[in-house]
């Protein structure tokens, strides 16, 4: 039996009990924020006998209230959101997107829809450190950029964005909530606003985050590049790789080596 969470497993938990609270019709409209409050930390509380029939190791009770905290701070943050006219409609959201032959399929933590002016947004929840929603999707290519070899520059994985009052080239890192918006668009025939709602270690890291400058033209753009990367994959065109990738799970195995020179054919 485990004896403590990893970090995956710790933000699943959280995940599983903002899910179940989503589905509950009457919790998810609470907007008194004790009330909330206290329906989270019950719902912790069964997802911990879940996991550990109630018999908690010491690493998971100090993980568990680290855990209640967050859900404290977001009772609050919560029952602001749904005070100002905003309700939970749909949690666990799958979706398709087809590309050719093709397929692309997910999952949205939860969708939300004014009660009032019908204005939707499509939220992930997010238990790490995040800045802006934008930024943990796309860079800005300055002079300074160096594209890696299998990112052509005319390819669709760059494309112009508004910064600062101008259009600004920038890079694809993450398609994520542009694809969610994507979908919902198709179905609800409204353009959605992407958002996170962060569950950090401190209450000013507690709160939701929107894309504030969403755009159609952004839901095309992801489109196409989702599209570009699913080309090259079915046409299996996967070289050259990064120069510098932000995750290397193998970087031991080459023993000082870059990838071309491990993939090198043996010499005779």
């Amino acid at each position: 039996q485990r004896i403590e969470w990893n970090s995956r497993d710790f933000g699943n938990v959280i995940h599983s009990v903002l899910e179940q609270w989503g589905r509950d019709p009457a919790a998810r409209e609470i907007t008194d924020e004790s009330e909330l409050r206290d329906w989270l930390h019950a719902g912790l509380d069964r997802e911990c006998a879940r996991w550990f029939a109630g018999n908690l190791p010491l690493a998971v009770r100090l993980q568990s209230e680290s855990m209640r905290q967050r859900l404290t701070w977001f009772a609050r943050v919560q029952a602001e959101i749904r005070a100002q006219g905003w309700q939970t409609i749909e949690v666990e959201s799958q979706f398709q997107i087809p590309f050719g032959n093709h397929v692309i399929t997910g999952k949205i933590d939860r969708i939300d829809r004014h009660h009032e002016s019908g204005a939707v947004r499509v939220i992930d929840y997010k238990t790490g450190e995040v800045q802006r929603v934008d930024g943990e999707h796309r860079k800005q290519i300055n002079a300074k950029t160096v594209l890696a070899g299998h990112i052509p520059a005319d390819s669709p994985a760059i494309h112009h964005a508004p910064y600062k009052g101008k259009l600004i080239k920038h890079r694809w890192t993450n398609l994520q909530l542009p694809l969610y918006a994507a979908a919902v668009k198709e179905r609800l025939n409204v353009n959605p606003v992407p958002c996170y709602i962060t569950l950090g270690k401190s209450a000013a890291n507690v709160k939701l985050n929107e894309w504030q400058s969403f755009s159609f033209e952004d839901i095309i753009n992801a489109e196409s590049c989702a599209e570009w990367i699913v080309q090259q994959i079915a046409s299996r065109k996967f070289w050259p790789p990064a120069a510098n990738v932000e995750y290397d799970d193998f970087k031991a195995l080459g023993a000082g080596r870059s990838l071309e020179e491990m993939c090198e054919p043996p010499i005779a």
